[in-house]
Order: structure tokens, then C-alpha cells, then sequence
């Protein structure tokens, strides 16, 4: 799952992303212009967390979000 996480991100293109112990990503936040890395995926429970502006949600709805696509097809990219 990492791989496809890590895809994710540079599709995105979120620049400075990195993980520290292998479960979490950490990198600055898509929503919002920030200094310091607050986002973070949790890479095991498919989720993402923002401590800035307190966006969180699953990797299916982050995909939906930034990308602006539907369900389905963010579910296909995460595969």
C-alpha cells in the first residue's frame, strides 16, 4: 500500500514527502499554503490527517478531492 500512497503524493505533486517509520507519510498540506509539514497518511489505516487546518478523511476521499474524480475512479487509482 505504501507504493500506491506514495503515487498518490506525486500525483499530487505535494512536494518534501517523507516517512519516517514506513506506516506514516508526512508532507505539507494540498488544502492550504503552509511552512512546516502538519499532513499526514497513515499508510495502514488509509487515512490522512492535517493538525493545521484539521482536514482528515480516507485516502479515497483525499484522491476524490485533489484529483477531482469520482468514487470509482479514485478507488481504481489507489489500487
Amino acid at each position: 500500500m505504501k507504493n500506491v500512497v506514495q503515487n498518490v503524493i506525486d500525483g499530487m505533486s505535494i512536494p518534501n514527502a517523507t516517512s519516517s517509520n514506513g506506516v506514516e507519510i508526512s508532507c505539507h498540506c494540498p488544502f492550504h499554503s503552509e511552512q512546516n509539514k502538519s499532513f499526514f497518511i497513515n499508510v495502514d489505516m488509509e487515512t490522512y490527517h492535517c493538525f493545521g487546518c484539521h482536514a482528515k478523511g480516507s485516502l479515497t476521499n483525499l484522491v476524490m478531492t485533489v484529483c477531482k474524480v469520482g468514487f470509482f475512479k479514485a478507488t481504481a487509482l489507489l489500487r
